[in-house]
This record gives structure tokens, sequence and C-alpha cells, in this order.
């Protein structure tokens, strides 16, 4: 449905096709690619790029009527084409980070140091999209002194200050602005698709690249004028691992990464950065991209198990991405990698 604001400004549209492709790795968490069905235009111009939103769930109706239905994001229409002798209105729509992108800084911004972390991050995100909902996860962490030039991009900005202290944030499938500490891969599985009788893998392939990979990452603090500086260095210590820090027989040598911030100003903001830059890192030189039957409530930075006979895969994978089709016979795909931590 469309929706202003939290105003619905429309019934339910006759979606005909599209998907929503969850990314854990871009810019927007959520992007949006639908066809509606164009008699939806007679309610007014609702699907112009004004302002309008898209309100937009996936689930299944029961035999008694009943609806179970999981939220995919409210997205911001960013354009939308129909031409006349067209039966559908294309419409594509990012998540509301667009709003806070398009909210470019006006005039220098300025962060007093020891502002918590959570509060520079919303305080910032407030001054150019103001009326958003938050779910922050507590954070001890605080800034130093801060200045931001004017036309820096507000989201990115807030990204960055997120990262410096080990957190995710994102627009959660009701359009919540969400700070989260990141997800550590694990190795107990969510959910498990595999091939054959029974399986849910409709199609995968599996794709090796040591390019992306690191094994190591260290983090240092660059703060001007600062009297202490922190160090942390995260290695990939897993035996099991096809990144391990120390194999020899195959090798994959040492491969680390480095990341120096300003924003970091203390140890434990440096181990838990690292921490999270390695989870990131380690596995992505052996990746799997599959095709399997809808489920809506799957997430980005879920651990799947997939077997395929076919590729000799029976292995615990984090999921990176996933795109979820609009329509009834619609696969999902999922991007992944291996959790070798």
């Amino acid at each position: 449905m469309v929706v202003a604001g939290e105003r619905v400004v429309s019934a339910p549209l006759p979606v005909v096709g599209g998907s929503v492709t969850l990314d854990r790795t871009a810019a927007s968490f959520g992007r949006l690619s639908v066809d509606v069905a164009a008699a939806a235009l007679a309610a007014g111009d609702v699907l112009g790029p004004y302002g309008f939103e898209l309100r937009v769930q996936r689930g299944v109706v029961y035999a008694d009527g009943s609806r179970e239905l999981v939220p995919l994001g409210v997205f911001p229409i960013q354009s939308s084409d129909v031409s006349v002798s067209g039966s559908t209105v294309k419409v594509d729509a990012l998540d509301r980070s667009q709003f806070a992108r398009e909210a470019k800084l006006l005039d220098v911004h300025v962060v007093a140091a020891g502002t918590n972390y959570g509060v520079a991050i919303r305080d910032l995100i407030e001054a150019g999209v103001p009326g958003l909902s938050y779910a922050f996860a507590s954070t001890e962490h605080v800034t130093p002194s801060l200045q931001f030039a004017a036309g820096a991009d507000r989201w990115a900005t807030a990204q960055t200050m997120a990262a410096a202290c080990g957190m995710d944030l994102w627009f959660d499938g009701w359009g919540v602005c969400t700070l989260s500490p990141a997800r550590v891969p694990s190795m107990s599985p969510d959910w498990v698709v595999s091939d054959g009788p029974g399986g849910v893998l409709v199609d995968a392939s599996l794709q090796r690249d040591r390019g992306p990979a690191y094994n190591g990452v260290v983090v240092s603090s660059a703060a001007p004028g600062a009297s202490v500086s922190y160090r942390s260095v995260a290695l990939d210590l897993e035996p099991s691992s096809p990144t391990y820090w120390y194999s020899t027989s195959p090798r994959f040598g040492q491969k680390p990464m480095f990341f120096t911030s300003p924003l970091v100003t203390s140890q434990a903001m440096c181990d838990e950065a690292a921490a999270a830059l390695l989870a990131e890192r380690a596995g992505v030189s052996r990746s799997v991209s599959f095709a399997t039957w809808p489920d809506p409530s799957r997430r980005p930075g879920d651990s799947v198990l997939v077997r395929s006979v076919k590729l000799g895969l029976n292995e615990v994978h984090v999921v990176d991405g996933l795109t979820v089709p609009l329509t009834a016979k619609g696969r999902m795909t999922a991007r992944t990698r291996v959790v070798s931590r």
C-alpha cells in the first residue's frame, strides 16, 4: 500500500510482478522493484516520486481467509513509469536511508567530545529527516570532537560512526531506523536448504575468489592531537576455515586489511570494530548463490546450512543478500559466503 509518513493513502495495490532485495553490504539495505496494475492510477498520482512511500509485505492466506504477513520494508518511491498503452506501472524505490542520503549537510555539523555514539547518530539523522521512528541498541562508546563538512552524505556519515563502534545501521521491515550490534556469523544454522528429494534448493552455483577475502584485520585510532592511541588485531584462527591464518597445506597465506579511523576512541571500540570487520571479510573467498522457495521471514545475517550433492556442499554459510519475489510463483534467491569462524 502507499503511505505518506505513517498515513495510509491507498488500498493495497494489485501487484503483478517485482521483488524486494535486502543486502547488508549495500548502501541501502532494501531495494524495491515492482509492477503494479495500471488501474491503481485511478486513485490519483500516489505512485509519483514526491514523498509517497510503498509499504511492502509478503506472506500467506490460509483456508479460513486469515493472513500471515511479513514486513519487507517501507520504500520512498524513486521513479515510476507508465505508457499510454501499458497495463502496468513500474516503480523503483529504495528504503528510507535514501531520505537521509539526499538530505546532505547544509552546514558544518559539529559533535561535541564525549557524546554517546547512539545519540550522535540519531541527532545527525533527525536533523535532516525529522519524524522517523528509532530502535537503537545501547552503546557506551562516546565520540571525540567531530566536525563534518557541509555537503557530506548524512547517511554514509552515520553508518561510518556506527561501524566504528561495531554496529550496523539500517531500516527494518517497518521502516524503523535500527542500530544493532554487527551480527557475527554462527555455525548453528537458522535454516537448511538442500537439493534432492524433499529439498527446497532449486538451483545453486559455487564461486571461489580470494580477491575480496581477508583473514586478518588491524584497526587503529587516529584522532588528531590525541595523547593515547589504540590498536587491535583480529585473525581467522579457526583451523577448519579455508582462510585460516596459519594454514600450511593448502596455504591461503596471511592477508590482513587495515582500518584507521579518528572515530575510534577506546580499546573496546578497536576490538569490536576489528571483530566485526573480520566477520564480514573472512569466508568471502568461497560463496554460493542459490534459489529456493520464498520465505520472507529470512534476513541477511542469517546462517544457512547449504547441502548440494551436485556441488559437493555440506557447509554453513552466512547470508549477505536476499531477493524476495512479490508473486506467488517466484523464487527467492540468496548470496552467501562460508562461515569460517
